[in-house]
């Protein structure tokens, strides 16, 4: 009977139930205190982190989904207040939402760095005031219900604060979810690898105060027995499971709480006690109608977690009376001291059959059920409906009318001239409402106007860079879409030259009204520039370089040195071209053009010369002719006059023009008086001469090589050859005995 007890029980279960890992609390069995703390640590430690705020996945994203309003999927559910608020809002000017620490991001001074700054096991979705009024408050009791005045969201939130101390407490369906996330951190932050060294403590921290340390610790333990884990906490472990790879093990098993913390683990069997196997039947009841009440009592043994109590939907459970529902949460306390549950049949199917069932009794491993039966009766009844909301303004999206059935649970179909589509744009709709109930029946009719809106203006898209097509602005109405006509300094036209131009923006739309102005600017493009032919050699004329723009054709100045005056002359130029009289684009380029001069050549003459007592120069011919050159001889530009050899140096004197050449010239001493007979008294050659000199003379004649100075460089006796290989050429004289002869040595 127990296994097929469990089978209805998972069945008709909520879908808030945890899923977790097989073996995931593994090495956490058996263990309790801060051996068990540090094994806990060890399992949801080094989780995947994410960044607070970023463009891909940050805290924003995770917390859409953890903090999801069930009822509308596209808002968040703020922690302390309990508002719905616009998920896509994120802070927007303090009109949105905001993201609580549940720890205090300055308890432990961790800001929001990744790590426990951004840790989304403890934070949760809130509003913008309220996360103000919270702050770093402590948690623990206090008095003073806290309403938020301030921002998009207002009202009272269920929560409080003191006037008299630094103290919060959340909303009593959340604080046993703010318990829990506060046993997380004092388990996942231990202090290693750079992380806060995060405790939970008794006293009561000061504003000011950043030590890693939260109070107040004994109200945190009873509100985690007090307020149970919900369905809803166990989606949201899920979800943040999901994203960073660890879980609450005090949401998965809030039994380790009590082990850490508390008065330790209780080895000793868990065990639930129910007052009756199952309950007398309910007799036939009308569909829709509540039966007489019954009920039974529950006790439980040994237990560490709440009693879950599960139910199916023709049997209605409640532990006062009043509320009851499918499902209820039995605290562990009420459970030690016995419960009273009360049981009430209550058919909806409108069919008369007979029902049985198996009321779930559940903690931890503890578990046991009661039998329930009853008998639906089908009777209809006329139902009761109003029509209301039947004026409304256009929002761009479908708009429905307000009903209202007596009873408020029947389903109904509703038409709008006949349609079931909800209508969007501005005009007057029959509206029809039918029960669509086996148990009811019903019908009513009212006429739904749809109003023109006041739209607002804004626009995107108001600055732009000329690129030759046309630019339009994007407007943007609210409500949207309304068909808006634009223009642009009057002109229906988008413009596309550079410039700025006065936009108008008005609504062409029976569906709203309104218009608006903005400025739109299209700003000049910068153009590109080619500048060739910047090295081009000297010819005497004007040299100017070539100038190619992008794109094409654009007008351009171009200046060498600040003139506008193309070089003629050698050297180099700081030349600027820059954009001119277009609307459209600008721009400059810098750049240099060099003016190359031509190497001439030189050819130099006329090297060899006797002395005469007059100046003597080499002869210059050019090519091209007629340059002017600079003669140096010795470094000097005098001719030079007395005998010896002289360094000659020519370069061009001429603009546009360089070149240089060397050689040497030579003055010659003329010597006189010598008779024919001594002359050809010996034989020498060859002569002139560039290697050895060859003598035939007397094999005891004086032999004597004189140079231009009247120096001996050369004394002998009967020397038949003299090597002449480092003397300098010109004109020496050569004495045998007394005969002189002249010998050229080049």
């Amino acid at each position: 009977m127990r296994f097929y007890i469990c089978i209805l029980f998972l069945l008709i279960g909520t879908s808030g139930f945890a899923q977790i890992p097989d073996g995931y609390y593994d090495n956490a069995d058996g263990k309790s205190g801060d051996e068990l703390k540090t094994a806990l640590y060890n399992i949801i430690k080094g989780h995947t982190e994410y960044a607070y705020t970023s463009s891909s996945t940050d805290t924003w994203d995770i917390l859409k989904e953890a903090d999801k309003d069930p009822n509308n999927s596209a808002n968040v559910i703020g922690i302390y207040s309990g508002f719905s608020m616009d998920g896509a809002a994120e802070y927007n000017s303090a009109q949105g939402w905001s993201r609580e620490h549940v720890w205090a991001k300055s308890r432990g001074d961790f800001g929001t760095s990744k790590g426990a700054g951004t840790d989304c096991h403890h934070i949760v979705a809130k509003d913008v005031s309220t996360n103000s009024a919270r702050s770093n408050r402590n948690f623990d009791e206090c008095s003073d219900p806290y309403t938020d005045n301030a921002g998009n969201y207002i009202g009272a939130t269920d929560s409080f604060t003191s006037s008299t101390e630094f103290l919060w407490k959340p909303r009593a369906e959340v604080k046993g979810d703010v318990a829990r996330m506060l046993s997380y951190m004092a388990t996942r932050y231990e202090g290693e690898s750079g992380e806060p060294d995060l405790e939970l403590t008794e006293i009561l921290q000061a504003n000011e105060s950043k030590e890693p340390f939260h109070a107040k610790l004994s109200v945190l333990l009873t509100w985690h027995e007090e307020d149970p884990v919900s369905p809803k906490e166990l989606d949201r472990n899920e979800v943040i499971y999901g994203y960073q790879n660890n879980r609450n093990p005090f949401i998965d098993h809030p039994e380790y709480n009590e082990c850490i913390w508390g008065a330790g683990c209780n080895e000793d069997e868990s065990k639930i006690t129910l007052s009756v196997n199952s309950l007398p039947h309910f007799g036939s009841t009308p569909t829709w109608e509540g039966s007489s009440i019954q009920s039974y009592v529950l006790t439980a043994e040994n237990i560490t977690e709440d009693v879950i109590v599960t139910s199916t939907p023709d049997f209605r459970i409640s532990l006062n009376q009043i509320n009851y529902g499918l499902q209820k949460t039995i605290s562990l306390s009420d459970a030690l001291n016995g419960k009273e549950i009360y049981v009430q049949f209550f058919p909806t199917s409108g069919i008369s059959q007979d029902y049985t069932a198996e009321i779930i009794h559940e903690s931890g491993s503890a578990f046991e059920s009661v039998s329930v039966s009853g008998t639906e009766i089908s009777n209809p009844f006329e139902s009761e409906i109003s029509i209301i909301g039947l004026n409304k303004t256009y929002t761009g999206e479908p708009i429905s009318a307000i009903v209202q059935t007596s009873p408020s649970y029947l389903e109904y179909d509703i038409t709008y001239d006949g349609e079931r589509i909800s209508p969007i744009d501005v005009g007057s709709y029959e509206v029809e409402v039918t029960i669509q109930e086996n148990t009811h029946f019903g019908s009513a009719v009212g006429t739904l106007i749809i109003g023109a809106a006041d739209a607002e203006f804004s626009f995107r898209h108001t600055e732009f860079e000329y690129d030759g097509n046309p630019k339009e602005i994007e407007v943007l109405t609210d409500p949207e879409p309304l068909n808006v006509i634009v223009t642009y300094d009057g002109n229906f036209n988008a413009p596309t030259n550079a410039g700025t131009y006065s936009v108008y923006a008005v609504v062409d739309d029976p569906n709203g009204s309104g218009s608006a102005t903005t400025t739109m600017i299209i700003n000049q493009a910068e153009a590109d520039f080619d500048i060739t032919d910047i090295n081009q050699n000297y010819d005497g004329t004007s040299k100017s370089v070539s100038v190619n723009t992008t794109p094409e054709g654009l007008n351009y100045t171009v200046t060498y040195n600040g003139s506008e005056i193309p070089p003629k002359n050698v050297g180099t130029y700081s030349v600027t071209a820059t954009i001119i009289n277009e609307s459209n684009h600008f721009g400059s380029q810098n750049t240099q053009l060099t003016i190359i001069p031509i190497t001439a050549l030189i050819q130099v003459g006329n090297t060899e010369h006797d002395y005469d007592g007059s100046p003597k120069e080499v002869t210059v011919e050019t090519d091209p002719q007629g340059l002017n050159t600079i003669v140096l001889y010795d470094d000097s530009e005098t001719a030079p006059t007395e005998v010896g050899t002289y360094t000659v140096d020519v370069s061009i004197d001429e603009e546009g023009y360089v070149g240089s050449a060397s050689t040497t010239m030579n003055i010659n001493e003329v010597i006189t008086g010598l008779s024919d007979d001594l002359i050809d008294e010996f034989l020498v050659y060859p002569n002139p001469v560039s290697n050895v000199l060859s003598i035939e003379s007397n094999e005891r004649s004086i032999v004597k090589l004189i140079n231009n100075k009247g120096h001996v460089v050369f004394e002998g006796v009967g020397d038949k050859e003299i090597n002449i290989n480092g003397y300098q050429k010109g004109v020496y004289l050569l004495t045998v005995d007394d005969s002189i002869q002249k010998v050229i040595v080049e």
